[in-house]
């Protein structure tokens, strides 16, 4: 029986009943290795439909440290790479869907809903270590 690359959707999960094949993308992870400095952000733009937002739960739950699960990396290859495997589960990774966010009628995106967005993602003991680190608070916030 031929095998068929299928892309599971909200609207198409019997997809998922033929018989599909995983294709690993974490390789692009090693491919980027030289980009993910401390303070870079990386901006990816691909036409709808490629695959964007799996790939980008793939790179957060490698990397954040709520998320991170070896099992789901280890036989990959970018496991192989020290580097990497020492960085696993090391930070906090925050993701934003700017789409609930824009307004169709002003063909504009909320700044305000976006500021929520963002502060409802931060834990808060990653919030309070970070003021205590940045401004020498000693008292609980």
């Amino acid at each position: 029986m031929k095998k068929v690359i299928t892309v599971p959707t909200s609207q198409s999960y019997k997809a998922w009943y033929n018989d599909p094949c995983y294709i690993d993308k974490t390789n692009i992870i090693l491919e980027m290795k030289s980009s993910l400095k401390e303070g870079s952000a990386l901006f990816f733009a691909r036409p709808r439909r490629r695959g964007k937002s799996l790939f980008l739960s793939t790179i957060r739950h490698f990397f954040d440290e709520t998320l991170f699960k070896e099992e789901y990396f280890q036989d990959k290859a970018l496991w192989r790479d020290e580097e990497l495997r020492k960085r696993a589960g090391k930070y906090f990774v925050m993701s934003l869907d700017l789409k609930p966010l824009y307004n169709r009628d002003s063909k504009k995106i909320e700044f305000d809903a976006l500021w929520i967005s963002i502060l409802e993602q931060i834990p808060y003991d990653f919030l309070q270590n970070y003021l205590k680190n940045y401004f020498g608070v000693k008292e609980n916030l």
